[in-house]
């Protein structure tokens, strides 16, 4: 499976999941310009696109990616607890974090070629587990190490109750952690809260050398399972 991170942050959020030739689009906090250019222009292979909430960065140029004819798949405007989706080779199981007063949509990701991704982002916490769901791939936040946050900051309040911590990041993927665990993406860093390095390392002393770990860079792709 290879991931391209066109941009992981409060700046703008977007994603490509690729398996077996079958392009996943993750968040539209992007411009539609730089999905067409990591695809050199050919967008035959998009079969979906899915987006985990309404605010800008994620969802800005919604209306630019729906001109490009995919399915859209957005469970925040129904607010439904849980919903299921179909692309292609991918089946989408939507599932509802709180995100400060509204609701981010975590989604469990299976594809016909065995892979099994989960992507959670802009979260508190949550209260479902996936031990047995046999993920292969995290692509989890970590947005935030305690001692890093400005306790002056206007958005301290959304980012303590609407974002994850390194610790709830690190006390979610041990709960998690099975045979099957190859990869943990950390993504939406916050730039002056956290220090990438440093989560990289808490999460690897939690999981072992077998979890291939690293966040998110722009403009990067990703071979998930390989090891490293």
């Amino acid at each position: 499976m290879r991931l391209t991170v066109l941009n992981s942050g409060s700046d703008g959020n977007g994603y490509l999941l690729d398996c077996q030739g079958e392009i996943l689009i993750i968040e539209c906090g992007v411009p539609v310009m730089e999905v067409k250019k990591a695809l050199n222009f050919d967008l035959s292979r998009l079969v979906g696109c899915y987006i985990t909430h309404g605010h800008t960065d994620h969802a800005k140029y919604r209306r630019d990616y729906e001109l490009l004819g995919v399915d859209m798949f957005t469970p925040y405007d129904t607010e439904t607890i849980r919903q299921n989706f179909k692309c292609g080779g991918f089946d989408l199981q939507a599932f509802r974090l709180p995100h400060g007063d509204i609701f981010s949509y975590g989604v469990l990701i299976r594809h016909v070629s065995g892979d099994t991704t989960l992507f959670m982002t802009d979260f508190e916490y949550t209260e479902y587990l996936f031990k047995a769901c046999k993920v292969n791939h995290y692509l989890i936040e970590c947005n935030y190490q305690p001692q890093y946050v400005d306790i002056d900051a206007p958005n301290k309040e959304h980012k303590l109750r609407g974002h994850c911590s390194i610790d709830t990041c690190r006390k979610f993927l041990i709960a998690n952690h099975n045979d099957y665990m190859k990869d943990v993406l950390l993504i939406h860093l916050g730039k002056d809260s956290t220090n990438p390095r440093e989560c990289i390392d808490v999460i690897k002393r939690s999981l072992g050398e077998y979890v291939n770990v690293d966040y998110a860079r722009p403009n990067t792709v990703y071979n998930m399972g390989d090891k490293t």
